[in-house]
C-alpha cells in the first residue's frame, strides 16, 4: 500500500503556494470531497479550499504533480478493501498536542468537504441519513475540542483510539454515500 507524503512537506508546499490551510485540514477536505464524489479533481479540491477557481492553474507543474500524488494515494487508500487509509497528520515522533490539533483540523476539513455538497446529502434516505449525520456530528465535535494535552502514555493511547474512530466514521460515511449520491457538478457552488 502506498504511503501518504510527509506531513511537513505538504504543509510547506501549501504555505509556499499561499494556500492558507494546514496539511491536515486540506487532506480532511480532500477526503470529505472524495466520499461524495469518487473522482474529485485536484482543481476542484483547491477551488473549495481557497474559494478561488484559479488556484490550480497558478501552481507550477511540480506543485501540481505533488498534489496530484497526494490525491491519488488518498484515493487508492480509500478504495482499499482492507481500508488501509491514513489521516495526513504529524508523525508519532511529534508532540502529542501538535498531533491532536492536527486531528481536529483533519475532522474540520472532512466535515467541510462533505457539507460542500449541502442539500444534496438530503437525497439519502432513512437509516443511512441518520448514520451519516451521527458520524459527521461526532467528527464535528472532535474538530471543536481544545487540544491542550500533555505527553502522557494514556493520552497517546486515547489519541490513537480517536484516530481509529475517525477512520471507521469515514468508512461508514463513504459506504453510505457511495451509490446513493449524485453530487452536484464541480461548477455548482453550494452554501
Amino acid at each position: 500500500m502506498e504511503k501518504l507524503p510527509d506531513y511537513e512537506s505538504i504543509n510547506n508546499l501549501l504555505l509556499e503556494n499561499r494556500i492558507f490551510m494546514e496539511a491536515a485540514e486540506a487532506h480532511g477536505l480532500l477526503c470529505g470531497l472524495i466520499v461524495c464524489n469518487q473522482e474529485v479533481s485536484v482543481d476542484t479540491w483547491l477551488t473549495v479550499a481557497t474559494e478561488n477557481p484559479d488556484t490550480w492553474k497558478d501552481l507550477n507543474l511540480d506543485t501540481q504533480n505533488e498534489l496530484e500524488e497526494l490525491r491519488d494515494v488518498t484515493l487508492t487508500q480509500m478504495r482499499d478493501p482492507d481500508f488501509n487509509f491514513e489521516l495526513l497528520i504529524p508523525g508519532e515522533q511529534e508532540l502529542l498536542a501538535e498531533r491532536a490539533h492536527a486531528v481536529g483540523l483533519w475532522c474540520k476539513g472532512f466535515v467541510t468537504g462533505v457539507e460542500h455538497h449541502g442539500n444534496y446529502l438530503g437525497e439519502l434516505m432513512g437509516k443511512a441519513q441518520e448514520e451519516v449525520d451521527e458520524a459527521l456530528s461526532d467528527l464535528q465535535s472532535i474538530a471543536e475540542v481544545d487540544y491542550q494535552v500533555k505527553e502522557q502514555k494514556e493520552h497517546k493511547k486515547s489519541l490513537t483510539s480517536v484516530i481509529e474512530y475517525i477512520r471507521i466514521a469515514v468508512l461508514l460515511v463513504q459506504r453510505e454515500l457511495s451509490g446513493n449520491f449524485n453530487p452536484p457538478s464541480a461548477n455548482t457552488s453550494v452554501h
